[in-house]
Order: C-alpha cells, then sequence, then structure tokens
C-alpha cells in the first residue's frame, strides 16, 4: 500500500494521537503487572531463600538437641562422682564403650570425650587420653592453652561453644580441620557438676546444612550464636567484613535487609532459632537472587514495546485505509476552488466548501442558535401576536425556540411600572426572581417590553400548583418594585387548559392593566375579578361560515356587506372594549384560516392581517373592518388570476419546476415536496401515477440531454460539464451517462465530433 505523502499533517497528527492513546493502557497495564506481579514474584523468591535457609536451621536445631540429649543420658548413668583413671583403670573400658556407641550412632560430631573432674585423664570414644597428651599430642587447639583448656574442663556450670578453629590432630600434626567445640557440664543429680562432656563437631557439617541454601549463589552463609558470634562460616572470605553487618542483625525471626558491602548491593536473610538463640546468616548478591525478576522485567519490557509496535503498525494501516475517502474528498473540494482554496488541512477545506455553498442559511440559524434569548423573544412575540393556528404548532415551535409548554395549564401575568423614570435594572435580575424557588409542575417565560414599561410573563403549569403560581407572580411583583424603585402594577389573566388561547389571556392582561384607572395604581389585578359581560349574540357561527366561504370563493362584495353587519352589531350592541377586541380576535382567525387553505394553491400575498398587538392601535373597528376588506379583495383578484390560468395542470407546473432547477446540484425531491407544500411520498407517488415516470427518471433525462448538447457542441472539460448538468462528482455523471446512453461521455464526444 502506497503511504501518503509528509505534506499530510492531519494524517500523522492524528497517527500520534492514536500512538498516544495505545501507549497510555500500555504503560498503565504494565506499571499494574510490575507493582503486583514483579514485585509479588520478588517477595516469593526472597520468601523461598528464608524457608531454605529456616530448614537448614531446624536441621541443626535437631543435631544440637541430640547433643544435649546424648549430655542427659550419660547424666544418668550410675557412676561414682568420684571415680579416677587410676583407682579402677578396668571401669574405663565401660565408659569408652558407651562413649564408642554415641560416636557410631551419631555422624554429626567427629569425636567425644568425657571428663571426671579431678581426674588426670580423658575419655573418648576410642580410648583413654591423659590431659597433658590430649591438648600436645592428640588434638592441638592453637588459641586454646593447656592451662585453658584444663581450667575449662574443671570449672564449666554453663554449656559452652567454642566458634570454629584450626585443630591439629595426630602426633605428626600434619592433619589441620576446623571443628566446633561443643562442652556440658554433667551432674549427678547434684548441684555442682562432677563430670564434663567435650564434642567436637567438624564445621563442615554444620555448613553442609546451608549449602542447599546458596544453591547456585556466591557469597557467605554462618551460624551465630546468641551473642551474635560467629560458630562456623561456610567459606573464609575476608571481603565480607562482619564488623560492617553483624550490627545490621535484627532480633527477630525473620528478617531481610539490602545492604553495600564492597560498593556491591547484598542480600542480607537472617532466621533465629528459638531453641536456641542462634541465628542463621546469609550474605548473596542481590543481582543473583533477583536475576530471575530482573529477567522478567525484560521479558515484560520487550513484551510491552512488540505490542505497541503491533499496534502502530495495525493503527497505521487502518488509519491510512479510512483517512484514504478524506484524501479523495480533499482532492475533490481542492478542484471545486480551482486551487485558491488556502486551508490547514483536509477537514478545513471540506468545512470551507461548505460553508461557502451554505453561508447564508447557515448564518441565519448560527444567529438564531447563538442567541436563543432571542428565538424565544420572537417565539413569544408570534404567540401573544396569535400567529400560530393550533396547540401543536405552538408547542413544536416553542420545543424549537427553547420555550417548554408541556403543562396542561396556561395563563398570561403582566407587570406595569409607574417608576417616572425607565425601569433599570439588569435583565439577570428579574431573571434570577422567575428562577429562584420555582416548583416542579410550573414553567415561566417571561417577554420584555420594559420600553413600554410592561414585563409579560407566561406560565404553564400543573392545575393544582394554581395557589403556589399565584404566591410566586406576587413576589416577583414586589421585587420588581424594590427593583425599579417605584410602584407595579400587576394584571393576571384567566387561566385555560389551551395554549391556542394564550392570545386571549394576552387580552385579557392588557385589559387588567387597563383597569388599573378604577383600581388604582400598585395594585394585582386579576381578570377574573373585573365585570366583563360578554355579548354571545353579536357574532354568530353562521356569520363566521359565510365569511370563511366567501373568501375562499373571492366574492369580496360578501365579505364586505358581512363586515358591515358585524361591524353594525358591535356599534348598536354596546359592547365593552374586551369584547369587542375579543370579537375582532375571532373574525381575524376566521379570515386567517381561510387565507391559508387559499394559499395552498399558490400565490403571493402582499397585504397583511391585523394581529392582537394591531388591536391596540385602531382607532375605530371601521379601520380593522377596512383592512380586512383590503386582504379580501387582494385574495379575490389572485383567485380571479388563478382561474385564467387553470389550463395549466399541475404536473406541468410540477414539470416546469424540475426544468428549471434540474440543473442545481442540490436539487431534490424533497426540495420540490415542500414547493408544493406536499409530503415527499404524495408527490413521488402523484408524479409517477400522471406521467409514468418516477421524478428522478424526468431529472436524469434533463440531464443527459443537457449534457449531449454540450458534448457535442462545445470543448469545456467533463468535470465543468458535470457541474453544468447538476452533478457535484464528475465520477457520478460519467457513470449515470454510461448507465443511460450505452456509452462514457468521452467515447459520446468523439463519435459526435466524427460524424
Amino acid at each position: 500500500m502506497r503511504l501518503l505523502p509528509s505534506s499530510h499533517k492531519f494524517f500523522y497528527k492524528h497517527l500520534a494521537s492514536y500512538m498516544i492513546l495505545l501507549l497510555l493502557p500500555l504503560l498503565v497495564l504494565g506499571g499494574l503487572i510490575y507493582l503486583h506481579f514483579i514485585r509479588s514474584f520478588q517477595d516469593e523468591i526472597l520468601a523461598a531463600n528464608l524457608n531454605k535457609l529456616d530448614r537448614a536451621r531446624s536441621i541443626v536445631d535437631a543435631q544440637l538437641q541430640q547433643l544435649q540429649n546424648i549430655g542427659s543420658q550419660i547424666t544418668l548413668r550410675q557412676i561414682d562422682n568420684h571415680y579416677r583413671f587410676l583407682d579402677r583403670p578396668l571401669d574405663a573400658l565401660d565408659i569408652i564403650k558407651d562413649l564408642n556407641n554415641y560416636a557410631v550412632t551419631n555422624s554429626f560430631f567427629s569425636e567425644i570425650f568425657l571428663y571426671y573432674r579431678g581426674d588426670q585423664y580423658l575419655y573418648s570414644s576410642t580410648s583413654s587420653i591423659s590431659l597433658e597428651m590430649m591438648n600436645q599430642s592428640i588434638f592441638k587447639y592453637p588459641s586454646w592453652s593447656h592451662k585453658d583448656f584444663v581450667d575449662a574442663l574443671n570449672s564449666l556450670q554453663v554449656p559452652q561453644v567454642r566458634p570454629a578453629e584450626w585443630v591439629v590432630s595426630g602426633s605428626s600434626r600434619a592433619e589441620k580441620t576446623r571443628v566446633v567445640t561443643f562442652m556440658y557440664p554433667l551432674t549427678n543429680f547434684g548441684v555442682n557438676p562432677n563430670r564434663t562432656l567435650l564434642l567436637q563437631v567438624p564445621e563442615q557439617s554444620i555448613t553442609e546444612l546451608l549449602l542447599d541454601v546458596h544453591d547456585q549463589y556466591t557469597g557467605n552463609s554462618y551460624v551465630l550464636d546468641e551473642h551474635n558470634q560467629i560458630v562456623a562460616s561456610l567459606v573464609a572470605d575476608e571481603n565480607l567484613n562482619p564488623e560492617e553487618w553483624l550490627p545490621l542483625i535484627q532480633d527477630s525471626r525473620f528478617f531481610t535487609n539490602s545492604i553495600n558491602l564492597n560498593r556491591q548491593p547484598y542480600l542480607l536473610s537472617c532466621v533465629k532459632s528459638d531453641q536456641t538463640n542462634w541465628k542463621y546468616v546469609t550474605l548473596i548478591p542481590q543481582a543473583q537472587v533477583l536475576q530471575k525478576v530482573a529477567t522478567v522485567k525484560l521479558v515484560l519490557l520487550f513484551a510491552v514495546s512488540l505490542i505497541f509496535l503491533l499496534g502502530a503498525v495495525v493503527i497505521g494501516i487502518s488509519l491510512n485505509i479510512n483517512y484514504r475517502p478524506i484524501h479523495e474528498l480533499k482532492k475533490f473540494t481542492d478542484s471545486l476552488w480551482n486551487g485558491k482554496g488556502d486551508h490547514a488541512n483536509e477537514l478545513e477545506a471540506v468545512r470551507g466548501t461548505l460553508h461557502y455553498f451554505s453561508h447564508q442559511n447557515r448564518e441565519l440559524n448560527e444567529r438564531l442558535m447563538d442567541h436563543s434569548a432571542m428565538a424565544q423573544e420572537y417565539f413569544l412575540y408570534k404567540l401573544f401576536k396569535g400567529a400560530f393556528r393550533s396547540s401543536e404548532q405552538i408547542r413544536e415551535q416553542g420545543e424549537l425556540a427553547g420555550v417548554c409548554l408541556d403543562q396542561p395549564a396556561f395563563l398570561v401575568a403582566g407587570y406595569y411600572f409607574h417608576s417616572k423614570e425607565s425601569a433599570v435594572f439588569e435583565e439577570a435580575d428579574w431573571q434570577t426572581a422567575l428562577e429562584q424557588d420555582l416548583p416542579e409542575g410550573i414553567q415561566l417565560h417571561a417577554r420584555n417590553e420594559l420600553e413600554q414599561k410592561k414585563l409579560l410573563l407566561l406560565a404553564s403549569f400543573e392545575p393544582q400548583q394554581s395557589a403556589r403560581l399565584y404566591e410566586m407572580l406576587e413576589h416577583v411583583k414586589a421585587r420588581l418594585g424594590s427593583w425599579s424603585h417605584g410602584l407595579v402594577t400587576m394584571g393576571v389573566s384567566r387561566s385555560s387548559g389551551s395554549a391556542a388561547d394564550i392570545p386571549q389571556c394576552y387580552l385579557e392582561v392588557l385589559t387588567a392593566i387597563d383597569y388599573r384607572l378604577i383600581t388604582g395604581i400598585g395594585q394585582s389585578i386579576y381578570f377574573s375579578d373585573i365585570n366583563m359581560d360578554l355579548p354571545v349574540d353579536l357574532i354568530s357561527s353562521q356569520q363566521k361560515e359565510k365569511l370563511s366561504l366567501s373568501i375562499r370563493q373571492g366574492h369580496w362584495d360578501q365579505v364586505d356587506h358581512l363586515l358591515d353587519e358585524i361591524v353594525g352589531n358591535l356599534k348598536t350592541g354596546k359592547a365593552s372594549l374586551f369584547a369587542a377586541r375579543l370579537i375582532c380576535l375571532d373574525i381575524i382567525r376566521t379570515v386567517d384560516q381561510a387565507l391559508e387553505e387559499v394559499k395552498r394553491t399558490g400565490g403571493d400575498f402582499k397585504a397583511a392581517l391585523p394581529d392582537v398587538f394591531s388591536l391596540k392601535e385602531f382607532e375605530t373597528i371601521d379601520e380593522m373592518a377596512e383592512t380586512i376588506k383590503a386582504v379580501s379583495h387582494e385574495i379575490s383578484a389572485l383567485l380571479d388570476k388563478q382561474k385564467q390560468m387553470k389550463k395549466q395542470t399541475l404536473v406541468d407546473q410540477m414539470n416546469a419546476y424540475i426544468r428549471e432547477h434540474f440543473t442545481h446540484p442540490n436539487f431534490s425531491v424533497s426540495m420540490m415536496a415542500e414547493h408544493f407544500e406536499m409530503s415527499q411520498a404524495y408527490l413521488s407517488q402523484y408524479y409517477k401515477d400522471q406521467t409514468g415516470l418516477t421524478i428522478s427518471d424526468y431529472d436524469t433525462s434533463l440531464k443527459i440531454e443537457r449534457a449531449k448538447r454540450l458534448l457535442a457542441s462545445t470543448r469545456l472539460p467533463l468535470r465543468d460539464i458535470a457541474l453544468e448538468v447538476g452533478y457535484y462528482n464528475v465520477t457520478s455523471f460519467i457513470r449515470r451517462f454510461k448507465q443511460v446512453v450505452g456509452i462514457t461521455p468521452g467515447e459520446y464526444r468523439k463519435e459526435a465530433t466524427d460524424e
């Protein structure tokens, strides 16, 4: 697959972002594995090392216990406390025999000696030896003088261990062995010891038990007595100075620590015996102990790196494949700009192109969306004006403007400011007053008419919340009065169960506020409290139906007659001002409904009907009637014009529309349906029933015929011809042309040129 050139910064920027997204979880996962698995693995290795050391400790403890048991068994023997070799030399044979039995059954020690205090002889497992010969000929302790040796044998009160030391054996003194000497004082149920048991244990017998701990490691192992003196060591290593690590030994059952010896990290492990208080210590280079951990770390690093590289390759390939359409779209937009576009990246190019073709509509939509308050203000303006014809249309348009009216009851409240100065306070102030403590089930929306010293509120609420709503309206009145530094008159309409009655509620509010002439300013005036006897016989339903029918039929003379009749009834009936306004509103709605029915047949009306706001501006009812008459006359003139054009059928209009718009790339059935005020499904079916063709078929035939003429008569490139006949994409044009004509546009041009 061919890679994209380096100039495509958009591609590489997203590639880098995906790589970061891939790397982050890998780092987190690797960190979790390191913190949990690696450390657990390391702890297991250290624990295994301590377990090996503890097994060696248990074996040595068992051997030492056997040595103590030998002493206890000898103690139980009934032998004269004052036995002397020279007195009874034959008894020495029994002693030697017993000692030999112990030596044969226990390989842990190399030699066993028994000494009767005050005697001049020692008894071993093989013979009796004089004290002088023992220390000078048989076993020579270089660091233990003869005098000290004899004193120790005669005065020892508690068991004693001499750390491993070199001992010269044999008369020739050619054999040197490192021996740990154990001495136990023995007594026959007395207070003072009368015998001393001496056992020689080769240092190797102890250190061999520590070999399993070291396994393949270097370093050293030690056995310490209860005073932290080295009893035995695996090797004689002068590099590991005991003075450096002995102070670090802790008096705990198990202990592990990392120390530096000779500029190298060592792992110090220690196990203490509860039986003897001896300590078993190993010093092993830390790198050797944790070699498996280091290997696992390298494997983990390699795995994470491999996953990252494989993921990077997959991301690069996938991004390249998915990016290809964007790249092609960028090339297409460049062709539309003819190389004049200056865009930072591919998406900017597409966005700029879309903006170029739709900026006017988009700017309008952006203004409406960016100024949601203005959209709400405009919606409330049209709502109070009476521009909507049904509750459903009011709710639909309200949702688009951000005004929610989904509660079942409605009313309008108005506040009139009596301050001599203009009401000066920020919009946020009264918005805060409205939103403060607003309970569930009540929705309030405000329309600012401060230029006329009025503020209008539209309330949508649950009927059971009406009492709470009236309390809120009074609270808002009080706060508005404090902000405007003057009196405020409040007018409240009656509640209604239909959103279509909101314009009438608006008239009720205006009437209630005007009623301050009677009640006085600064009062709360509820329209339901005003005595309004509404005559119901001034305009009948038959009159309204006749008026509507006359407008639809274009009989403007009958419209004039009916309006004159209704106005006459209003004048002679002495209706109240509010009643007259309601009747005028009813007439306007009747005319408006008829006007909408006529509009569906097509037409452009220049005159405008009066609305709820204009009812306040008319000086007389006659002015309102004349305005409605003017609209009716224009409807009548338009209907006459339509009758003259009846020969042009609806299908002809549709064909004319298609011929006019088929070269527009944005031409669609939805646009056509909106123009003829039909649904897309009905328009498509109607056109096919009347012509036998679909709209797409007729549109395509017009495009292909025009393309043929341009191919035969001009040298325009195919891209320009495609745009001329309504195709954005030259590839789509070529494919469609070949489907219809059977050959490509290039082949058709060649044939036309040859002819």
